[in-house]
């Protein structure tokens, strides 16, 4: 008599891999930082609301394309247009956004803003970062999955 066939698999089955890879480290989210304050300064006002998710939220709480309109006309408007950010911190709020807070230098004509805290919160679509809320100051942002 011949003895059954082993049917246990010689090689233990793969795991799948996510497609959203975690956080791994901040490198990317201040590329898209840096972006987005570059077409500022630009006045490129088709890049800068790119940096800007498809449900951001305005802190005024205005409709997003009335927000959209009023950034596009203010950009344009001026002759120049400056935005530099530093001591910019990047910090994980749950597994696909992160809390930026910098401090912004902000010049339009004659108009001039030193060392404002500003706070952004990124979130992830598809393979890029973009601005989910902005306020000026420092906010806290709770955690999520």
């Amino acid at each position: 008599m011949t003895p059954p066939a082993n049917l246990t698999p010689k090689t233990p089955a793969q795991t799948p891999t996510p497609t959203t890879p975690a956080i791994a480290d901040d490198s990317a989210v201040r590329v898209a930082a840096e972006r987005w304050r570059e077409a500022s300064s630009k006045r490129d006002a088709a890049a800068y609301l790119a940096a800007y998710s498809r449900d951001f939220v305005p802190a005024d709480g205005q409709p997003r394309e009335k927000w959209a309109e009023s950034r596009r006309r203010n950009l344009m408007s001026r002759s120049d247009i400056s935005v530099r950010i530093s001591q910019l911190d990047a910090m994980p709020v749950g597994s696909h956004r992160f809390r930026l807070v910098f401090l912004q230098d902000y010049r339009a004509g004659s108009y001039e803003e030193h060392g404002q805290p500003k706070t952004l919160l990124m979130v992830r679509e598809g393979d890029e970062w973009r601005i989910a809320g902005e306020w000026q100051g420092i906010r806290d942002i709770p955690a999520t999955k």
